[in-house]
């Protein structure tokens, strides 16, 4: 036989090829194992963080449309009060003159 530069014949080698390949294929179902369970982490985590930004979308939409509203609502009431403010200079002026 061919000898390797470990000190063991080539022959030596495939015998115990099986075994090493059985060693790999555990490694190799360990490690996707890992990833499914990786994977299925990152879409939940993804998932969370969706709903997480559409609850935050939709409050700042619940915002502004309220904001939105006060702010008719006081530019309403501040178009009275000045107009009665008018009212009463265009009293006060036409009393002085």
């Amino acid at each position: 036989m061919v000898d390797s530069t470990k000190g063991t014949t080539m022959a030596d080698g495939i015998d115990d090829l099986a075994k090493r390949l059985h060693t790999v294929e555990g490694k190799m179902d360990k490690i996707t194992t890992s990833l499914d369970a990786l994977t299925g982490s990152v879409a939940e985590l993804t998932q969370k963080v969706t709903h997480g930004f559409s609850q935050v979308t939709a409050a700042l939409v619940e915002q502004r449309q309220y904001t939105e509203f006060a702010a008719t609502q006081i530019g309403e009431k501040m178009d009275v009060g000045f107009t009665r403010v008018s009212a009463r200079f265009d009293d006060v002026t036409g009393a002085i003159v």
